[in-house]
């Protein structure tokens, strides 16, 4: 971002001109004005006034499209601002995902397969290449292995303890050859060749040591290394993902007790928060969360949108939420959407009271490859939720398996409309979604509309 210094009178954007810029207000008092029309003729009047201490910003549609500017921004007094522009914009999000080959790598690791394109982009950045010479010792039996690696180009042989293969993290040291194994079954030490594109060491990623192997390179060999510390620094500890994502699968299977009784939707028109009591957190974003919450005085469960007021009002977002909350309640009659039982509030929370017991969301079943009968229901689902949605003139721009929702019957449910829009012409300008599945012509920012869902 270019830093801009201003002095009091100085006109940021003005009112009917073009933007290219989206600012970030770093210090100084800034002013909101615009012409409007009166029966005195057209008025200047001042709409909002910006500070560093309101964590200001403004400008953000420039960076969309090209569009005359519906208010001009003046500075009070002396400041900095951040500018941003549209084409440096654009090529932040088109080489987001520019390492495609590192990605391809990573999606390779049964233990990185859940993890989101987002997730691995971040993570394809901390890897770093590594040379062995034919028959260089890669590691041995008394150094241990500290990193995982991704073999480039060459082979590598790992000798190891029979007993290594008891371990649920040493997927990487059955053979590729399964004849191979079934002619080593006499010796206490196996050995197996591991060939390009294939990897090793995936156990380190969760903090465990394996002694009694080698590795010993094939050839000149090419290898993609990543260590747990930078790893961990991206992402995260995959003990504690793995923990979270547990929790999750298992709640549903310990609260199911009488879920499934049939529900007076008449009792559920005016409930409080007070009669709810929250059990779990199935799936949060910036400043909402979904989760299963128990209806005091009785043993139904249902599912809970709430919103934070806090970080809602912090971030701005009063109008998305009323916007996401209309949606919803103009799609609940849809296969696809749960019905809205009531609204409810606090002084900390905003609610919605979903009629569905939701369990997860799609991505903590994608572990492991699902079957193809599994395969094809899930794709169906998709396919008719979206056809659902686009006949209402409803555009998502939400479909990631982090945001997909699964209830407790195994049927697709939406409930973030974060990204969801009523469209009243055939194209829209606004760049959003989610970012592992944001279709192409989203990030040019040169229209797009329904289409743009699949």
């Amino acid at each position: 971002m270019q830093r801009i210094e201003v002095q009091p009178g100085d006109t940021v954007v003005k009112q009917g001109g073009e933007g290219d810029c989206f600012y970030v207000v770093g210090s100084g008092e800034f002013e909101v004005l615009a012409t409007q029309e009166d029966k005195n003729g057209a008025v200047p009047r001042v709409l909002q006034r910006y500070t560093a201490d309101k964590l200001s910003s403004f400008g953000e549609l420039a960076l969309m499209y090209n569009k005359p500017l519906q208010a001009s921004v003046l500075a009070v007094t002396s400041g900095t601002l951040w500018a941003l522009k549209r084409e440096d914009f654009r090529g932040i999000l088109m080489s987001e995902f520019s390492n495609l080959s590192s990605l391809k790598l990573l999606r390779s690791v049964d233990l990185l397969s859940r993890l989101t394109i987002l997730q691995l982009s971040h993570v394809a950045d901390s890897l770093f290449e590594v040379s062995f010479s034919n028959g260089q010792t890669i590691f041995n039996k008394n150094e241990g292995l500290s990193a995982l690696h991704i073999i480039q180009k060459g082979q590598v042989r790992i000798t190891f303890d029979r007993d290594l293969l008891s371990s649920p993290n040493v997927c990487s040291l059955k053979s590729d050859n399964p004849n191979e194994d079934d002619d080593q079954q006499t010796g206490k030490d196996l050995s197996v060749e591991k060939t390009e594109g294939s990897y090793f060491g995936e156990w380190t990623l969760l903090g465990e040591q394996m002694g009694s192997l080698s590795a010993v390179a094939v050839g000149d060999v090419m290898c993609a290394v990543l260590t747990k510390e930078k790893f961990d620094s991206v992402v995260g500890p995959l003990t504690k993902l793995s923990q979270d994502d547990q929790k999750i699968r298992d709640y549903p299977l310990d609260a199911t007790k009488d879920s499934s009784k049939e529900i007076d939707i008449s009792s559920l028109a005016k409930v409080s928060f007070t009669q709810l009591e929250w059990r779990t957190s199935l799936y949060s974003t910036d400043c909402s969360e979904i989760g299963l919450v128990l209806v005091r005085d009785s043993e139904k469960i249902l599912s809970l949108k709430r919103f934070s007021k806090q970080k809602v009002k912090k971030l701005g977002k009063e109008a998305q939420v009323l916007k996401e909350k209309d949606l919803m309640k103009s799609m609940s009659s849809a296969v696809c959407m749960p019905e809205i039982l009531c609204t409810c509030a606090d002084q900390m929370h905003a609610g919605i009271l979903l009629n569905t017991y939701l369990v997860c969301p799609l991505a903590s079943i994608l572990h492991t490859p699902l079957d193809e009968q599994s395969a094809r229901f899930c794709a169906a689902s998709v396919v008719t939720a979206l056809e659902d949605l686009h006949e209402n003139g409803v555009l998502y721009r939400g479909v990631s398996p982090d945001v997909l929702m699964l209830n407790k019957t195994g049927h697709l449910q939406l409930v973030d409309f974060r990204f969801g829009k009523k469209l009243s012409s055939e194209r829209t300008f606004t760049i959003c979604g989610m970012a592992d599945s944001s279709a192409p012509e989203v990030i040019q920012g040169k229209g797009h509309g329904l289409p743009a869902d699949w």
